[in-house]
């Protein structure tokens, strides 16, 4: 899979530096300046950078950021529920949830909704 430069990132957690492959990133969110980089086996790497350093740095035909606080890898989403006109969550691979808050939630839609009529 293409993901323009690099399949992979380098992570600084502590006092290492990680390589982590783009396609098993679960989500990546932030709590109090501190984002945490979730993976598919369910390892987790803290940084510092902001969530809007990773918005622009992971590929965004794959990563969509759906409220203040988290960015999903559209790969590893299993489905997303309404419940009624106010509260969107999507569900994860890792059995976790995230609310798509209500401003972003028409712009998720429609990009998801592109992302279906391209693959057509």
């Amino acid at each position: 899979m293409k993901y323009g430069i690099s399949p992979f990132m380098f992570v600084a957690d502590k006092n290492y530096l990680f390589k982590i492959e783009l396609e098993d990133i679960l989500y990546v969110e932030c709590d109090c300046y501190i984002s945490t980089i979730v993976m598919l086996d369910g390892a987790k790497y803290n940084t510092t950078k902001p969530l809007s350093y990773y918005e622009s740095e992971l590929p965004r035909c794959i990563f969509y950021r759906i409220n203040r606080s988290c960015i999903v890898s559209l790969r590893h989403v299993l489905s997303i529920k309404n419940y009624g006109n106010r509260a969107h969550f999507v569900y994860m691979r890792d059995g976790k949830s995230h609310k798509v808050s209500c401003r972003r939630w028409k712009d998720f839609k429609r990009f998801l909704i592109n992302i279906y009529d391209a693959g057509q």
